[in-house]
């Protein structure tokens, strides 16, 4: 019975967090990027936010997305989930903790830096990052444009 009671806490908890204000002042400072092959040249805000939150899992065309995060501390992690996602990296990082502990799902591939994420969306069709703006692109990827609405 008490167990119950500290899941039970504990999602309250989290799910607070997550609607929490998003952090103020901060300005998005990346680039989301794609596999060559992929023909999508521009992404909505919010479908951005859903490919991170895997709340989409196909592109248009039909083929699996496979998103492609920043690691935790990065500051350009901290732009994207701001600009994206309206909500800090601290929030979305609570969300994701609620969809592990409930078994809903996982968060993202975490990669360590600008190269890697650039490497591993080369490698898959399939795949979106995001870099740290003026980071030179790597051959097999290219920008996406965000757009508002």
């Amino acid at each position: 019975m008490r167990m119950t009671y500290l899941v039970r806490l504990i999602a309250g908890a989290v799910a607070a967090l997550v609607l929490s204000a998003p952090a103020s002042g901060q300005t998005s400072e990346f680039v989301v990027v794609v596999n060559e092959a992929n023909p999508t040249t521009e992404l909505a805000r919010e479908d951005l936010a859903r490919i991170f939150l895997k709340r989409q899992v196909r592109w248009s065309h039909g083929t699996p997305i496979t998103a492609m995060d920043q690691p935790e501390g990065a500051d350009v992690r901290k732009a994207f989930s701001v600009a994206v996602h309206d909500r800090s990296a601290t929030a979305i990082r609570a969300f994701w903790q609620q969809q592990i502990f409930s078994g809903r799902d996982i968060p993202p591939v975490e990669k360590p830096g600008d190269a890697d994420v650039m490497r591993a969306v080369a490698d898959n069709i399939g795949a979106i990052g995001y870099v740290l703006a003026g980071t030179r692109l790597a051959p097999g990827i290219r920008a996406v444009t965000v757009i508002d609405g």
